[in-house]
Parts: C-alpha cells; structure tokens; sequence
C-alpha cells in the first residue's frame, strides 16, 4: 500500500509499505558498482557477493516523501546467497534518499513521447 498525495505539481507518501508475500531471489551484479565500492572494505565487497543470488525470506520496502523533500526509502531484506560464507543468513538493512521528482519527470517524458508516437501513427478515417 501506497498512499499518494499530490498538491500543486508534487508528490508526498505517507508511510508507504510493500512486502512480499513469499520468499523469493534476487540477481544483483554491477562492474560499476563494484569498482566504485572497492575501496569501501570487506563487508561491502561481502554484501555486493550476497546479493549475486540472494534468496530472501522476507522482504519489505518503507517510503515517505514529504511534498519539500527527498524520498527515502528503506529496503530490509533477510536471506542467503548459499555460495557466501556457506550460506550464512544476512539481514540487510539499505536506506537511500534521493530526489524522486526527478525520476518521476523522466518516467513521464517517456510516457509523453510513447504517447505521442502512438497518437502519430493512427490515424481515423
């Protein structure tokens, strides 16, 4: 659940929540990331092996952003990845802030444009 207030051109949530209902896997390899987190140390290097096929038990996401601020988002996840420290459970708890208005802008040029390619090639007789 969701909840989206929209006011003079901005967005706001309000304690926003998904879950998964089942377990499940996720597949996360980055070069990049890996490049720009090697010099974070050990653990980092352990999580980004983690997360190459991370099957998770629970999985849940919080969201708010007020209508002035940045979204945060707070991922937490509780599973293994069988091929990392002989399938050691890990609980990983990820936050980000980050200017959502921005995604939200970019998403809807796409859909603007999708849109206006659609539009162009029908044509009512």
């Amino acid at each position: 659940h969701i909840p989206l207030i929209r006011e003079k051109n901005q967005v706001a949530i309000t304690n926003g929540q998904l879950a998964a209902k089942a377990p499940g896997m996720l597949h996360f390899k980055s070069e990049k990331a890996s490049q720009l987190l090697a010099s974070a140390g050990e653990e980092m290097d352990l999580l980004l092996q983690a997360l190459q096929n991370f099957h998770y038990s629970e999985l849940s996401l919080h969201l708010d952003k007020s209508l002035t601020h940045d979204l945060v988002a707070k991922l937490s996840l509780l599973g293994n990845n069988p091929d990392v420290k002989d399938g050691r459970a890990f609980r990983l708890n990820i936050n980000l802030e980050t200017d959502i208005g921005k995604i939200l802008q970019t998403i809807n040029q796409g859909y603007n444009l999708s849109h206006e390619i659609l539009r162009g090639s029908f044509r009512v007789h």
